[in-house]
């Protein structure tokens, strides 16, 4: 950062003292002392724009966003000179986004963009500002201007892939990473980001290259590993390497954090259990649409239940149902991490459950502050967060089988029938006709509505081996973009599979989603990334749902809901069992009409959609949990006990 002005007075040796020790401070990322030193270097030389902007930078770095947006506008004030002046900006901007203020970040930087600056780093700064603010076609522009200036700079193209992604053109976005892999062949996240997105267009032409190179960089190490996400549904990978990944990116995510004082067991505010359910998802989302009914089913005599949202408003009636369902619900959208921590910490939480873990917009860093005494892994994540400051993994037998502990840092508490809770007031629009949506009227529907990245070639063979021998049936599946439509039906083509035999459904809200649904004969599930929410909507429509359950969390999740139907025939031992049961049950009408009614009977007692058992069971899981701190028992792994 650059010197800036003289102050309008004389200094004092002390005055110079202070900012001259503020300035070494910095240097040394000593950020809490460079804070105090120019904090009274300021008050001593309040004209002085160095030393302001450096304790703008040192209060961004120790999470007080607002206070370092605030000193940036001081500078701003100030009507200092373009160097200055532009470097307060980005430090305003900075701070902003930190906040989540994603839109008034970029129009902080707006002045230099119409000024047409030649610093890239301008550009890919306002970049990332529009893309959090879902502005992604002006950040297109942004990051294309940072290419021209900087072509060698992998971030701009880091920058374009994300663009084309949240666009829908997954191919381009993997063409962009593949191309900042080569610029910054250390970096391994962005070879994996390329690999996720040419998953999610169905172009397979290089997978089985690029999943060969990757696992040779795991075992190689370096400076950036794959996302944790992406990471699951990559075929071959393991949990050991699932593990390696999330611990990288926890480490990432929580460098520089502090976990705040900590409370004695003894210091627990007397009273109901407190729990707080930290998550952005609270509006229309999965994770909501799954946990709403337990959420409104726990006891409030037994807990207290506080939501700490980090996300969107969308006046959905979702969301509408999440604020209903809580006695506390906590806006932290505009909230630095820090600033999350330290009120989850105030208001004495005993559990914070993270709904979250390692998906889009996650904010870990508020768990490396440890802001309550037990900290949990549930719902949103599913794999280990590799965290030393996260306790537990809410889970069940099926889906983590406890020889499956040496891969987790969490200790398995384990639920009695599934991990996964449901709604059972899930609303199911009219059931439109086949024809309608562009199904046979007679013909077996063989169904996948997962995200296109789980379908592997492997599985696709399967598939089409399927269509051959049943004649007269369709695959219907999730049209989640054009791209992997076009590479699908190119697929199937080659596979010997008529286009006309591929069916592809559109996005739908859940209630017509559900009706649809409930059209098909067979859902086929996919490997190493099981079918989750989309299982247990199948299930509750009374399709059956042909699982064969792998090696990690994700790739067992269809057998634990299977499993806590009680309708476990569809559970095959290997692929080719999996197979089998599809093909007998697809050349049996009987046999799937006898499962249909199974399923359909099922589900008024099953455990899978007993919200009010769920919620209680998990009551007494969180109370086992508190038990053993308050008598200063070691976590250790929770067996199943049924409330």
């Amino acid at each position: 950062m650059q010197r800036g002005f003289a102050a309008p007075h004389r200094p004092t040796k002390t005055t110079h003292r202070h900012l001259d020790r503020g300035l070494q401070f910095v240097e040394q990322q000593r950020w809490e002392e460079a804070a105090r030193a120019l904090g009274q270097a300021t008050r001593e030389l309040p004209r002085h724009a160095l030393a302001w902007l450096n304790l703008a930078q040192a209060q961004r770095k120790l999470g007080q966003l607002a206070d370092a947006a605030e000193t940036a506008r001081r500078v701003l004030s100030m009507n200092a000179e373009p160097g200055p002046t532009n470097m307060a900006r980005r430090l305003l901007a900075s701070a902003l986004a930190g906040q989540g203020l994603a839109e008034q970040a970029a129009d902080a930087l707006q002045p230099l963009i119409d000024a047409n600056v030649a610093d890239p780093e301008v550009y890919l700064e306002a970049g990332d500002a529009r893309v959090q603010a879902r502005q992604f076609v002006v950040a297109l522009q942004l990051f294309m201007r940072a290419a021209q200036l900087k072509p060698h700079a992998p971030e701009a193209h880091i920058g374009l892939g994300n663009c084309f992604e949240r666009l829908g053109m997954p191919s381009s976005a993997s063409e962009c990473f593949r191309t900042a892999s080569i610029l910054d062949p250390r970096n391994t996240q962005v070879l994996g980001s390329a690999v996720h997105m040419a998953m999610h267009a169905c172009r397979w032409t290089d997978l089985d290259a690029d999943l060969a190179q990757l696992t040779a960089r795991l075992k190689d190490g370096g400076p950036l590993l794959p996302m944790p996400f992406s990471h699951l549904s990559f075929p071959g990978s393991t949990a050991a390497e699932h593990r390696q990944t999330a611990a990288h990116f926890w480490k990432t995510q929580t460098a520089g954090t502090q976990p705040l004082p900590q409370r004695s067991p003894q210091q627990r505010k007397p009273g109901r259990l407190r729990i707080g359910y930290l998550s952005n998802d609270f509006h229309e989302h999965a994770t909501s649409r799954l946990i709403i009914e337990v959420l409104e089913r726990h006891d409030r005599e037994r807990v207290e239940v506080f939501l700490y949202s980090y996300g969107v408003d969308d006046g959905s009636d979702l969301r509408r149902r999440v604020l209903a369902s809580s006695e506390h619900f906590v806006e932290m959208a505009t909230m630095a991490p820090r600033a999350m921590a330290e009120r989850i910490h105030a208001d004495h939480i005993d559990i914070l459950i993270d709904l979250k873990g390692y998906t889009q917009g996650c904010r870990s860093a508020v768990l490396g502050y440890r802001p309550a005494p037990i900290q949990v892994n549930w719902l949103g994540f599913p794999g280990t967060l590799a965290s030393p400051l996260v306790d537990y993994i809410i889970t069940d037998p099926v889906v983590t089988p406890l020889p499956m502990a040496a891969d987790y840092d969490e200790k398995f508490a384990f639920l009695p029938h599934t991990y996964q809770p449901n709604d059972r007031q899930r609303p199911v629009g009219p059931v439109p006709t086949r024809a309608a949506c562009g199904l046979p009227e007679d013909g077996v529907v063989f169904c996948c509505f997962n995200n296109t990245y789980k379908i592997t070639p492997a599985l696709f063979d399967r598939w089409c081996r399927l269509l051959t021998q049943v004649p007269g049936s369709v695959l219907w599946l999730f049209e989640a973009n054009m791209e992997a439509r076009d590479n699908l039906l190119r697929e199937a083509q080659a596979r010997g599979i008529e286009p006309a035999r591929i069916v592809f459904a559109p996005k739908a809200d859940i209630a017509a989603h559900l009706a649809r649904l409930s059209l098909a004969d067979l859902v086929l599930d996919t490997l190493p990334y099981n079918a989750h929410t989309t299982a247990s909507d199948a299930l509750w429509v009374g399709v059956p749902v042909i699982t064969c359950p792998g090696d990690t969390f994700a790739a067992r999740v269809a057998a634990s809901l299977v499993t806590a139907t009680g309708v476990t025939d569809t559970i095959a031992t290997s692929l080719d069992g999996y197979e089998a049961i599809a093909l007998r049950l697809a050349q049996d009408a009987a046999a799937r009409r006898a499962l249909r009614e199974r399923l359909v009977a099922a589900r008024v007692s099953c455990p899978l959609f007993d919200a009010a058992r769920f919620a209680s069971n998990l009551e007494a899981l969180y109370e086992r949990m508190l038990e053993r701190r308050q008598t200063s028992l070691a976590t250790g792994h929770l067996a199943t006990a049924p409330a």
